[in-house]
């Protein structure tokens, strides 16, 4: 038993001796017991004083004998004690299992974003080839929002987007623009509506506002929507087919 009372900051056999026989005031007896909780050698030290307590005094080759017994449980451990660990192996399992679909999530994740960074190019600013009503740039809500835009100031053209928006609300041309400015700087559901609003009023954007809406849904992470619209492109001759293709193949 000299071994569970050579360290300095475990307790001695006598205040264990004394906590076992209940002679010890409250104060010490407290101490004691927040010891116990976290001190397994100094549990098991009292563990093995109560039960010598409750036998009869062993004698000497009995003693030698449990002493040989004891050290054989330590060395090879019994059904028993392998059976209290595992608990603490379920644990570890738990943590690894979710350590590994953590960091397959943060791959996936990262892996799409990056897909999404490769193939979001904002379109070119083609406002006065489509609107043959060139007075409309003489607005200066539009003409700061599509100055911002051409020069990839997504977040300060989009309030002026957003105040010509409200002004003339079917202007197509703008709507296509304000999503792709909303799509850039993170503002997927804006987006999404805009680009689903012209597939449904404007002939003309209609191609290109798929795109980006697959863009848009893939930035969202919702791969379902995303191939959705990435087959509509292939279904149909547009200039989109290809990368339509080259996507819809990462994302199998």
């Amino acid at each position: 038993m000299k071994l569970f009372f050579t360290r300095s900051k475990c307790l001695s056999r006598r205040k264990l001796k004394d906590y076992a026989a209940a002679k010890l005031p409250a104060e010490e007896r407290f101490e004691v017991e927040n010891h116990l909780l976290d001190c397994a050698l100094c549990q098991a030290a009292l563990d093995g004083y109560l039960l010598a307590a409750q036998q009869e005094p062993l004698s000497a080759s009995d003693y030698e004998l449990a002493l040989l017994e004891k050290e054989y449980a330590k060395r090879n451990p019994s059904p028993l004690k392998i059976q209290r660990s595992k608990p603490l192996v379920f644990f570890v399992l738990a943590i690894l299992l979710l350590s590994i679909w953590a960091g397959y999530k943060y791959w996936k994740q990262t892996s799409q974003e990056q897909l999404y960074a490769l193939n979001f190019v904002p379109a070119t600013n083609e406002y006065l080839v489509f609107r043959s009503e060139e007075k409309r740039l003489a607005d200066p809500a539009l003409a700061a929002a599509m100055h911002h835009y051409d020069g990839a100031h997504y977040a300060a053209a989009l309030p002026y987007f957003k105040t010509y928006l409200s002004q003339n609300p079917k202007d197509e041309q703008a709507m296509f623009y304000a999503g792709i400015a909303n799509l850039a700087m993170g503002q997927i559901d804006k987006a999404i509506g805009l680009f689903e609003e012209l597939i449904d009023v404007d002939a003309a954007h209609a191609l290109p506002a798929h795109w980006y809406l697959a863009l848009a849904h893939l930035r969202n992470y919702d791969n379902a929507a995303a191939r959705s619209e990435l087959q509509f492109l292939l279904s149909i001759e547009s200039p989109y087919r290809e990368k339509a293709a080259a996507l819809l193949d990462r994302l199998k």
